[in-house]
């Protein structure tokens, strides 16, 4: 009751906010509020030393509340902005809206009548899955028309975001070093030699949902630095904080996320028209592999001074293993698997894994498929790419899981689809917006390789306000394209 108790307070208040709002991005900044503190009540056991306290305790109300709060959010964005610029325009079916709209309602279709078939009636999982990926699509549909008349870029909104984020930034950081300082930890990992390493989940209950998010953050604040909506040295602190979290989170995969999404991201605003974003492309990404050094190199050298009798230092400088592990256990399970079948290639790609201070976690030279000592990591990275796994921790094959490949066709098409709007968007446009239109989709698409990202809360909704904009840039883009064609016609 507590935990539901907690939760309603806070979606009334965002609710009220929402309701004054002037501005679709007034919803928006609701919604990413509530996924923020949704998990909050899980923050205030750590401070009366009781990480567990509520975590055993039934979450459906909160879940209930969680749902309303969200599909509350959709109605009133429909209501007060997507209907109204649908009407104001009279949007034609083109190839963008068809295509993604009958690719969705032929994949949710067949998605159940799957289900009937097979069990004769959807299990509870099933139905939650198709709900969540349903809203996810009505909510990136609402977002896009709502932008697509209201302006994205104006300077009060961007002063607005600023002031949201900067303290609730903070806050997760400080909640974050609190519960590793103060060893208040809900998770963690057991290693070989006896040792725990913590991660810390600050307001969002689960370590990997903060990494993920800051992880978004980070993305977020990098296309700042781009567009030049702040200062470098704010775009850039703002990211280091961020990159701070995905650090006390100890999640590998919010890691590889991130740096995929700041490679990609760089690379796609080098090829800009712009001459001053193509100097500065990878400006966001060096930021924070050079804080990212210094970082792991001062834990790394005041934990040695200390002789690792400090314990949060030590638990720290664990982080800081797990984080350097994962090039050595990624290369050698990959020489694994193909030394398997080819074992001379196989021996090749182990002995060119490096082999860093990352020993802490697992011994690499005794990493192998059969070592029951490994066990753990090999559950973690196989839950990623078998087909055939109950739970896989992939947002594709949980879909498969539940609908065989006839399910998984058309969500497959509804993704392909999406990048063909997006390459053909940057093709023509070639700056910083549809670079960063590209790189979501695209990063979207690798986050869901390393979680049941469009399955579940709050990750389909932190998709959803990052493919939201993206359609309303498609939906911009053909509607510059459809009055050029009709001028050059005239």
């Amino acid at each position: 009751m507590v935990v539901a108790s907690i939760n309603f307070v806070i979606a009334l208040i965002l609710a009220i906010y929402i309701w004054k709002g002037k501005g679709p991005l007034s919803v928006l900044h609701g919604l990413a509020l509530y996924i923020t503190f949704h998990y909050a009540y899980s923050a205030i056991p750590f401070f009366i030393g009781n990480p567990y306290l509520w975590r055993t305790e039934t979450q459906i109300g909160a879940k209930i509340i969680g749902f309303l709060f969200i599909l509350l959010s959709v109605i009133e964005l429909y209501r007060r902005y997507a209907i109204k610029t649908i009407r104001r325009y009279k949007l034609s079916w083109n190839i963008t809206l068809g295509g993604i709209s009958l690719a969705w309602l032929f994949g949710t279709l067949l998605f159940w009548l799957i289900g009937f078939y097979a069990q004769n009636s959807p299990s509870r999982v099933m139905i939650q899955d198709t709900l969540s990926v349903s809203i996810m699509i009505m909510l990136i549909f609402g977002i896009a028309f709502s932008l697509k008349e209201n302006s994205i870029t104006e300077e009060n909104s961007w002063e607005k975001i600023a002031k949201l984020s900067f303290p609730v930034l903070v806050s997760m950081a400080a909640v974050g070093f609190y519960q590793i300082l103060f060893a208040q930890t809900a998770a963690g990992v057991s290693l070989e030699n006896g040792e725990y390493v913590r991660r810390a989940s600050s307001f969002l209950f689960n370590p990997n949902v903060l990494g993920f998010w800051a992880s978004l953050v980070v993305f977020f604040f990098s296309y700042a630095c781009h567009s030049s909506l702040y200062t470098n040295r704010f775009s850039i602190s703002m990211m280091i904080i961020a990159g701070f979290c995905i650090f006390l989170s100890g999640s590998r995969s919010s890691a590889l996320i991130c740096l995929f999404l700041l490679c990609l991201s760089g690379a796609t605003t080098i090829f800009s028209r712009n001459r001053r974003s193509r100097l500065n492309a990878f400006a966001p990404m060096v930021g924070m592999v050079a804080a990212t050094v210094v970082l792991f190199s001062t834990i790394r050298i005041v934990d040695s001074a200390f002789g690792h009798a400090v314990s949060w230092l030590r638990s720290c400088s664990l982080l800081v293993d797990r984080f350097l592990a994962i090039p050595g256990l990624l290369g050698l399970y990959i020489g694994n698997k193909i030394g398997s079948s080819y074992p001379r290639l196989g021996s090749i790609i182990r002995d060119l894994v490096p082999m860093p201070v990352s020993h802490q976690i697992v011994d690499l030279e005794k990493f192998q498929m059969t070592d029951p000592n490994s066990a753990n990591i090999l559950l973690n990275i196989e839950h990623r790419i078998d087909f055939n796994s109950e739970m896989a921790d992939n947002g594709f094959i949980a879909i498969f899981e539940a609908g065989g490949w006839q399910g998984l066709l058309p969500w497959v098409l509804f993704w392909v689809l999406l990048l063909g709007f997006g390459f053909r968007m940057y093709y023509r446009r070639r700056d910083v917006n549809s670079g960063y239109a590209l790189t979501v989709i695209l990063g979207c698409a690798f986050s869901a390789l390393f979680m049941r990202l469009f399955q579940v809360f709050p990750f389909w909704v932190m998709v959803a306000l990052c493919l939201g904009p993206t359609f309303s840039w498609i939906f911009r883009d053909d509607s510059a394209r459809s009055i050029n064609e009709e001028t050059l016609q005239t």
